[in-house]
């Protein structure tokens, strides 16, 4: 159930704050539940806990003495973090008071079924950072960019460097075409920026790019324009114009900014990705007292093929959800926008994920989108050697038994540059998902056995460059996991997990596709695999990077393994690519407020991979190994959450 909460009441929090200058101590709303609406969330369930350690200079921590403690004498220094600290507490709660975020599962269950919900960043990690009274305080960060790649063991480089207690994941990476050694990639960084005295910047996107092969990286920070944050990133190079553009999230916190208006942006960057332009707004969300439309989960790809006509062309696809004035879920269809100028403008989103009777006959929302293929989400587009673009995207909506609804993964394609599409095709049903199909969190939202992070069976579509160039001869592959091998028990609360990755192909441009193979864990099949993503070289290897338990007994902590294709999918050897153990069990972040004891509820809803054109893969992912906190408060871990990536 989504959770319906009073924006005044928070403004209210705020006023009390800046009079009385209290320790912060935001309750969550208790749930409100309704068999006849699926409603509107205030406070989502995984920012970060406001709790915010930060270094300063010295690379001591310092923690800042409290207001209440008034037998001490505070210096000027910790009367101006005194004051940050003020400053980031309203600017916080006016953030989670306004936004209005939608879901607080990946599936919203009601009585009408299971539905997609927004998973953006932006929305959807806020209320740790606002609902922790255990905070020491704020310092101040120096580095709003810099240049490092901090060798965690074996190749392993760390890409942040703004700050290496606070949390950075969902990872999105890409390698220049014409030059393997330039990389760019890009991730969600929570942090907070001070200009003399003013907070200025709380949670944008971050990028990090090499010019290197990978060994050093500039770390900076993509600006969110008119809006209050940005993340959720989606990176691609445009060789024609010589650019990089770099797709967001962005919304507006606080009543001035209209409440959770999420909008798709675009950055460009004109200097190889050394420092990024201001956005371009792509598809505007609109808000007020219930949110309207909420555009979420952008993907962007760009036709890099000389002899395409619409070589130079940029497509970023969205999902956009729907909601009416009492904040009921209408729908959720994917959308395109097109650039042919590189960026500086857009055109009108247009929906491109289409109908079918038959594959769309079971909605949720009936009969609004009988026979229309409306209740979507993960979009991701690629662009075939003639300039064909290929959407794949999951879908709830095919035929099964009530109240599971299990995903499928549809795929629509445009051989006009995005003009018009086709009727969409399932590449892959059921996908085992569904409402019944995993453990749920403290969150309400599907996870792994013996944990608390959220999890979401999406994967991603990746082409074939050595492929084509029509349609008839191009391969296409899907990733994605699911717990068919899990012990399906039809009771979330007694199901044991057994995810697993698989990989679907076709070699006629998606016009049909082969039975899902599984892609092996690196120590084997036991235990979990998850958040997988697909690339293909220029020669057509394929090649797949996830978030892998098979190297931990307990289940509990994962690795990251990269599998192998020589054979267009149709088998796989795998090699772990991680030196150390990630523990989200021993996390300092996103731990609901300190009641899961460490485990954190939040990793980032998805991995990159890419390949270079020397047939280098280059895996990014959330690494959780380093502990930054020896002694963290109650109920939370040692760990954070650094941004990684490797050169195999």
């Amino acid at each position: 159930m989504h959770v319906l909460v009073n924006a005044t009441l928070a403004l209210i929090s705020f006023e009390f704050a800046f009079r009385s200058y209290p320790s912060p101590s935001y309750g969550k709303p208790e749930r409100e539940h309704s068999k006849q609406n699926i409603l509107i969330r205030l406070f989502p369930t995984d920012y970060s806990e406001k709790d915010l350690y930060y270094r300063h200079s010295s690379n001591r921590p310092k923690k800042i003495m409290r207001p209440e403690n008034t037998e001490e004498i505070p210096t000027p220094k910790h009367q101006r973090s005194q004051l940050a600290t003020l400053l980031a507490v309203l600017l916080i709660t006016l953030i989670t008071a306004s936004a209005i975020p939608v879901g607080p599962t990946t599936r919203a269950q009601s009585s009408q079924g299971k539905v997609p919900s927004p998973t953006g960043l932006v929305f959807n990690s806020a209320s740790d950072f606002t609902n922790d009274p255990t905070a020491p305080g704020i310092g101040t960060i120096d580095h709003s960019s810099c240049t490092d790649g901090t060798n965690l063991g074996g190749g392993n480089i760390r890409v942040n460097c703004d700050a290496t207690n606070l949390p950075h994941n969902e990872l999105s990476i890409t390698v220049d075409p014409a030059n393997p050694n330039h990389i760019v990639a890009g991730s969600n960084d929570y942090e907070i920026f001070f200009q003399g005295n003013s907070v200025v910047e709380r949670v944008i996107a971050g990028f990090y790019t090499s010019f290197d092969g990978g060994t050093t990286w500039t770390n900076g920070h993509i600006a969110p324009g008119g809006f209050t944050f940005n993340g959720d990133p989606a990176i691609a190079f445009n060789t024609k114009f010589g650019l990089v553009d770099y797709a967001t999230i962005a919304s507006n916190g606080g009543q001035a900014g209209g409440f959770a208006t999420a909008t798709i942006q675009v950055n460009t960057s004109n200097n190889g990705g050394l420092t990024f332009g201001n956005p371009v707004i792509v598809a505007l969300g609109t808000g007020g007292t219930r949110t309207t439309v909420f555009q979420d989960k952008p993907y962007i790809a760009v036709d890099n093929n000389p002899s395409s006509p619409y070589y130079g062309r940029v497509y970023v696809t969205n999902t956009r959800f729907l909601f009416n004035s009492q904040g009921q879920y209408l729908e959720s269809p994917i959308q395109l926008t097109i650039s042919d100028d590189g960026g500086h403008k857009f055109s009108t989103p247009q929906i491109i994920s289409g109908s079918s009777t038959s594959l769309c006959s079971q909605p949720v929302i009936s009969p609004h989108n009988n026979g229309i293929c409306n209740e979507d989400q993960d979009s991701v587009p690629v662009v075939g050697a003639d300039g064909t673009l290929y959407v794949a995207f999951e879908n709830d909506e095919h035929a099964q038994s009530p109240s599971i609804f299990r995903d499928q993964y549809l795929v629509v394609k445009s051989t006009d540059g995005g003009v018009t599409f086709s009727t969409p095709v399932s590449a892959v049903f059921p996908i085992f998902d569904g409402s019944t199909d995993y453990p749920i969190n403290v969150d309400g939202r599907q996870t792994l056995s013996n944990s608390q992070f959220r999890l979401s069976s999406a994967g991603n579509l990746a082409i074939d460059p050595s492929s084509g160039p029509t349609p008839s001869t191009t391969r296409l592959y899907i990733s994605f996991s699911d717990n068919r091998n899990g012990l399906l028990t039809g009771n979330p609360a007694t199901v044991i997990t057994d995810n697993d990755v698989f990989l679907v192909a076709s070699s006629n441009g998606g016009a049909s596709w082969t039975s899902p193979v599984r892609v092996p864990g690196g120590n084997g099949s036991t235990n979990d695999q998850f958040y997988p993503w697909a690339a293909v070289s220029n020669t057509g290897i394929v090649k797949v990077a996830f978030m892998d338990r098979s190297y931990d007994p307990a289940n509990i902590q994962y690795g990251i393994t990269l599998a192998t294709s020589t054979s267009h999918g149709a088998s796989f050897s795998s090699a772990r690519v991680d030196t150390g153990l990630s523990n989200p069990n021993d996390s300092r972040w996103f731990t609901n407020g300190g009641t899961t004891n460490g485990k954190s509820t939040f990793l980032g809803d998805y991995n990159g991979l890419a390949i270079g054109s020397d047939g280098k893969a280059h895996p990014a992912w959330t690494d959780s190994r380093v502990s930054a906190f020896p002694s963290p408060p109650p109920g939370r871990g040692h760990k954070t959450q650094d941004a990684v990536t490797a050169s195999v």
